[in-house]
């Protein structure tokens, strides 16, 4: 009978194989991609029935990105279709870098159909208005002003673009606007096929009227986070609220709110404060001010009004949001407001709220990332079809328990030493990659936040550092990977992102502490075996989500960097963090326990793992009886298999002495040149035979 589970299983699911994985993911996209493109082509328009949207995840290294690309590419040769793809992705470093790799790949598909003329494909990278063409000339001749409107919270196109009746000076020949026309025309007047590639922070920015329907979006990456409005409230409003001399009931509450803290919705109910009071009061702090820009003036001219305009960041829009809150819900705490303190310990108010996709209507999209979660990605849309295509790593998996996750709070004098006593085996190895905090990142390698650009070095091995990994494939070759510690959010932070991304969904729950419970989770072992260890959880299910997108994804992504679903099972991976993720554990180890077995080998060249050998070199405070030696001896038995990997400086033998018909056994440092001897002299006992463990 099989034992019954000590605790929940973090990553139950059972990987594939490489070939299976792969497999898996052709036949999504293909689906999703044949199936638009067969609708064109035999279909009038009319009759279309699109696919729905998918999502995909994948481990980093199945080739999400390049079998999207080369399909992409192979409907758009194999059809004669002028398809309009937008394409969006996290960085406009990793656009440019798609932009090549696209019409590389085109090309290829394209040699390969013999045709009167080949065919070709038009590829463009959007970049934002305070950006540079390649060759370095500003897009944006109006730059220093879109940069004054964006710190008020202004929209840009209606006042410094075009509106109704004029435009900018420079519309014609801005190299912005150009970037909005991706269809291009070849000499038989046929439409070619277009990809338009665009950052994510554009999926939800208003819509150019002149960019084109898209037939089908790719969304490639996480993408949640650019869908989250955060408005930093200026100081100027935090006075308006606090200081107003005949406030009316909409300011009062708001003022309880950030001097008394009192939940905002019931202030509002409590003072009779509806949803027109609130329409009513956006209307006395909207942007009067700026009604006097138009396209058409100089940037001279519009500074005139932005050097005047008041800094009430968006209070108006504000108001609308919580005047929509409050006539929908009728919990007493928003959820889109928050106050606390900044580093100064001033009072800092928060808005924040999920915003919603703003690409056309009826055009599918195709999600895929690593880090996928359904309910996020169902937030923004609810009609999507999720797969999970769980690959295997190739690699021996260590993972250790009762490790140093406190240390960035604590700065334990003890366990930094430990980290570096541990990486000392590593940095001599220019194959290894060190993974951690931002904050270790500094103390190990003495960098400041200024200095860090990407990878650095702790000796030969490369370091990097938790956020800071996304789209490198410099370490594809090597051999390592170690992740120390974790990225693990405040609470409040966690609680106040999952109240803005489900503040119509949910009601969020909160902890009265800073500090995270704690809970028991097994992790995924190889040998099939029940390891439980204990990990910092959040009891609402909505704010683990995202605690686990900013911790757990993040192991993972380090972990991928190595492109572990590929090669052979050459490769090792530390995790010296107790926290379960989604790979197979060949070995957990305990991080104590083992530093407690490198302080006792430099004590003495041997170690007999014999109860009555091991008193007569060892004793301390913790080990003092026969039966205390007993005990640490068999976890220290568990351990050994680590030390033969890391440690080539101690070799394992196994002894019998002259008082026992039973073998023992002793680590014995390889520098002694008589093994037996020097065994002998330690625990003052004659051997009578030993040799040696392979």
């Amino acid at each position: 009978m099989p034992k019954k589970p000590i605790a929940e299983v973090a990553y139950p699911e059972i990987p594939f194989d490489l070939a299976k994985g792969e497999n898996l993911l052709k036949d999504a996209i293909r689906q999703f991609f044949g199936s638009i493109v067969q609708a064109r082509k035999s279909i009038p328009k009319e009759h279309q029935t699109l696919p729905e949207n998918i999502a995909i995840k994948a481990a980093a290294g199945l080739g999400k990105t390049s079998q999207v690309i080369s399909e992409l590419c192979v409907g758009q040769v194999k059809y004669q279709q002028a398809v309009h793809v937008e394409y969006y992705v996290p960085t406009h470093k990793l656009s440019s870098q798609l932009v090549g790799d696209l019409k590389a790949e085109y090309q290829i598909h394209a040699q390969r159909i013999a045709r009167e003329e080949r065919p070709s494909i038009n590829v463009s990278a959007v970049k934002g208005r305070q950006q540079n063409s390649e060759d370095g000339i500003p897009l944006c001749n109006k730059a220093e002003q879109v940069t004054q409107l964006t710190s008020i919270g202004h929209p840009i196109a209606s006042r410094l673009c075009k509106d109704k009746n004029s435009k900018c000076e420079y519309y014609t020949s801005c190299g912005y606007q150009k970037q909005f026309n991706p269809q291009v025309v070849n000499t038989r007047g046929t439409t070619l096929p277009a990809v338009t590639v665009m950052t994510h922070q554009q999926l939800f920015l208003e819509r150019h009227s002149f960019l084109p329907k898209p037939d089908f979006i790719v969304v490639d990456e996480s993408f949640y986070q650019a869908g989250v409005e955060k408005i930093e409230i200026g100081q100027e409003v935090i006075n308006l609220i606090t200081s107003e001399g005949k406030p009316s009931n909409v300011i009062k509450a708001l003022r309880e709110f950030i001097l008394d803290r009192k939940p905002l919705l019931k202030s509002f109910r409590d003072l009779d404060v509806c949803r027109d009071d609130l329409l009513e009061e956006a209307k006395r702090h909207s942007f009067r001010e700026l009604n006097g820009i138009t396209p058409e003036q100089t940037g001279q001219e519009q500074n005139k009004y932005l050097s005047s305009a008041p800094k009430y960041l968006k209070f108006d829009y504000i108001l609308i949001a919580l005047a929509d809150e409050l006539g929908t819900y009728e919990r007493n705490d928003s959820y889109l407001l928050s106050v606390g303190r900044d580093k100064r310990n001033n009072t800092e108010l928060t808005f924040m709220k999920r915003k919603e996709i703003n690409v056309p209507n009826g055009v599918p999209i195709l999600f895929i990332d690593a880090d996928l979660n359904e309910e996020v990605i169902k937030l923004f849309r609810p009609d999507t079809k999720v797969i999970t295509i769980p690959v295997e790593r190739l690699a021996t998996v260590h993972q250790f328990d009762k490790t140093l996750s406190n240390y960035s709070r604590q700065k334990d004098s003890e366990v930094s030493e430990q980290i570096h006593t541990f990486l000392d085996f590593f940095k001599h190895d220019k194959n290894t990659l060190i993974v951690t905090t931002k904050q270790l990142r500094n103390e190990l390698t003495d960098e400041t936040d200024e200095q860090i650009k990407s990878t650095g070095l702790y000796g030969n091995a490369s370091i990097n550092h938790y956020g800071n990994l996304r789209g490198l494939n410099d370490f594809s070759d090597f051999k390592t990977v170690i992740v120390l510690d974790r990225s693990q959010p405040n609470n409040q932070q966690l609680e106040q992102n999952a109240k803005a991304l489900w503040f119509d969904k949910a009601s969020i729950s909160t902890l009265t502490d800073t500090n995270y419970p704690r809970q028991q989770r097994s992790l995924r072992m190889k040998d099939g075996s029940n390891q439980a260890v204990a990990v910092s959880y959040h009891p609402d299910r909505y704010v683990q989500i995202l605690l686990e997108i900013s911790r757990e994804a993040e192991i993972t992504q380090a972990l991928d960097r190595l492109r572990l679903l590929r090669g052979n099972k050459d490769r090792q991976v530390f995790i010296a963090t107790s926290i379960p993720v989604d790979v197979t554990v060949d070995y957990l180890w305990d991080w104590r326990l083992f530093h407690r077995l490198l302080k006792l080998l430099e004590q003495s060249e041997v170690l007999p793992l014999h109860p009555e050998h091991f008193l007569k070199i060892f004793t301390d405070d913790s080990v003092k009886t026969k039966r205390g030696a007993q005990d640490l001896i068999k976890n220290l038995n568990n351990t050994l298999p680590l030390i033969r990997i890391l440690i080539r400086n101690y070799v394992l033998f196994e002894y019998k002495h002259v008082d026992s018909r039973k073998s023992a056994r002793a680590l014995i440092a390889s520098s002694a040149a008589k093994p037996k001897e020097t065994l002998e002299k330690s625990i003052g006992v004659e051997v009578k035979s030993i040799k040696l463990i392979e």
